[in-house]
Parts: structure tokens; C-alpha cells; sequence
């Protein structure tokens, strides 16, 4: 008999799990919040979905909020180049200039980033120069992540061809979510290859990707009553999106001042 392996059970059970659910966040109170907000991330960017690029649409299916220390969502964005006709309005990118330029806050060293897409080299710099305290994203982006690490590389042992460190790289803390849905979206990339060719914007189109989103949004909804503060964590990323994000106004669609200077 074949020894079944841990990943391929692992994965059995993502898929085989209800799709509406969450399941409390194994371990502390850190660690159930932040699947918390990434849900509510995952709920920006459901509240506005996109079925095609180009004229007549917003741009890609990617988006995020802005948490401080507190716990308050204090920024939320998505992506914006279709609109702008820009191909620099990434949702992070949107969200940190957009906080940047209402509160004239240089550094971010008290907030943490939750992006449903692994940030691209662009997005990476934003959060490396205002020196972002954590990242957490819902999705890895395969040959366009992992960028923060490549800076953090020490290369210096290739003799003259070689770089030390980039700068700060290393203190960054950018992270993939624990939440099932990355699970899910990372497995359903893999499974619809020949849909998307590689293709991660694409494949943020698809159906399955749609209704994994759908889900996800639920889920916030159907998180597990646990201890008050889980509790009122929860509420807080309710009231979100219920109030500012589907009844509230939209972040203004042009270029920040923080992004024109």
C-alpha cells in the first residue's frame, strides 16, 4: 500500500471541509485574528468583483486593509490600473499611500498589512521603505514572490558578482496567512493550470476562484464564538464591511499625493 503523505491529506481535507466555515485559528489570540482580517481582505475585494481587465473594469481581482495596533481597520484598498489606466495602483500600494497621505504617518512600523495576493517587487519596496511592521498575505504568487527574501539574501559569497543584504530586508516580517482559504486558493491554482497558464491575475478570475472568495467572506460571518476579545475582533471586521465597505464611501480612484511626490 502507498504511504499516503501528510500534504495529500492535508489538502483532502481543505477541500472536503465546508467552504462557508472557518475553523478557530489554532493557538493564541494573534493568530486567530489575523485569520479574522484576512478574511475581511478577502471581503474587499469580493465586494467589487471583476470578471474581465482592461476598459470598463477596476483592475485585478487583489486587495487589502490597513490594521493598527489597536485593532482598527484603518485603510482599505484594492487594484486600480484598469481605471487609472496605472499600472503602479496595486491594492498595497493604494492602501499605504492612500493612509500615508490622509494621516502624514512616514513610517508603519505600528501596522499590519493584509493583502489577499503575495506583494510583487513594487509593492514589496512600499512596504520595505515605510517599514511596515508585519505583511500577511492570502495567496502566494509563485515566481513574482518571495521578494522581500531575495533582498534579504546575502550574496556576497558569489565574489564580485555578488551583493550583501539589502538594507532593513531582513527585519521585515511578511508571512502567508494560516487561513484554510490560502490552502484552498494555492491548491486550485495548481488544479486549473490549464485555465490560467500561469497566469495569477487570470486564474483571479476564474469561477472557482470567485466562489473561494464567496466563501471566504462567509466565513468571517460564521467564525467560532471563542473568547470576548477573538469575539470583538470579529465584529470589528463585520462591522467593516457592513458599514464602510458596503454602505461607506469608497476610497477616492486617483493617485494618491503620496504617490504623485
Amino acid at each position: 500500500m502507498k504511504r499516503v503523505t501528510l500534504a495529500v491529506l492535508l489538502i483532502a481535507g481543505i477541500i472536503a471541509a465546508p467552504l462557508c466555515t472557518a475553523q478557530a485559528a489554532p493557538g493564541n489570540f494573534n493568530q486567530q485574528q489575523d485569520e479574522i482580517y484576512m478574511l475581511a481582505a478577502f471581503g474587499v475585494v469580493m465586494n467589487d468583483w471583476q470578471n474581465a481587465t482592461g476598459q470598463g473594469s477596476r483592475g485585478h481581482n487583489i486587495g487589502g486593509i490597513l490594521v493598527d495596533n489597536n485593532g482598527a481597520i484603518v485603510r482599505w484598498d484594492r487594484n486600480s490600473v484598469s481605471t487609472l489606466r496605472n499600472s503602479s495602483q496595486h491594492g498595497e500600494i493604494r492602501t499605504i499611500t492612500g493612509f500615508q497621505s490622509d494621516n502624514r504617518i512616514r513610517f508603519l512600523g505600528d501596522y499590519t498589512l493584509y493583502t489577499t495576493l503575495e506583494p510583487c517587487a513594487m509593492c514589496s519596496g512600499m512596504i520595505l521603505m515605510t517599514q511596515m511592521g508585519r505583511t500577511v498575505y492570502g495567496q502566494s504568487d509563485g515566481p513574482y514572490g518571495n521578494t522581500i527574501a531575495r533582498l534579504a539574501l546575502n550574496s556576497t559569497a558569489l565574489g564580485g558578482q555578488g551583493f550583501d543584504p539589502y538594507p532593513h530586508a531582513a527585519r521585515l516580517r511578511i508571512e502567508p496567512s494560516q487561513s484554510l482559504f490560502r490552502l484552498r486558493l494555492e491548491h486550485f491554482f495548481n488544479a486549473t493550470a490549464a485555465q490560467h497558464h500561469g497566469s495569477t491575475t487570470t486564474f483571479l478570475r476564474l469561477p472557482i476562484t470567485h466562489e473561494t472568495f464567496g466563501n471566504a467572506t462567509l466565513a468571517l460571518r460564521n467564525y467560532p464564538e471563542a473568547n470576548p476579545a477573538v469575539n470583538a475582533t470579529k465584529q470589528i471586521a463585520i462591522n467593516f464591511l457592513d458599514h464602510v465597505l458596503y454602505n461607506g464611501t469608497l476610497p477616492t480612484l486617483i493617485m494618491s499625493n503620496a504617490t504623485r511626490q
